[in-house]
């Protein structure tokens, strides 16, 4: 079996909001490295698509004062976390740029 490559027309991101940030959230994304391999998907300069399971976000959640999360980045979380366990979906999307 074979794997093709299908043109995307849209993705679509919600106005205004960013669940965290690459540059900017350092032990955040190194936690989300180590654990599901984040920057796998990524290009060199952290572009693209990855996902995060809800598992791994909510491990994020019971951590955040050792990584160092913020109010806005934990809220950002948890709603991603309410929204995908909403969709009965077991992971996240991020598209990052």
């Amino acid at each position: 079996m074979s794997v093709r490559a299908h043109r995307i027309i849209e993705i679509k991101t919600e106005d205004d909001y960013s669940s965290f940030n690459l540059w900017h959230d350092r032990k955040l994304v190194d936690f989300l490295d180590g654990e599901a391999n984040l920057f796998s998907s990524l290009s060199t300069d952290g572009t693209g698509v990855t996902e995060v399971s809800v598992e791994t976000l909510e491990k994020v959640v019971n951590q955040a004062g050792k990584l160092g999360i913020d109010a806005d980045t934990m809220e950002s979380l948890k709603k991603d976390i309410a929204w995908a366990k909403s969709q009965d979906m077991e992971y996240v999307q991020y598209y990052c740029y």
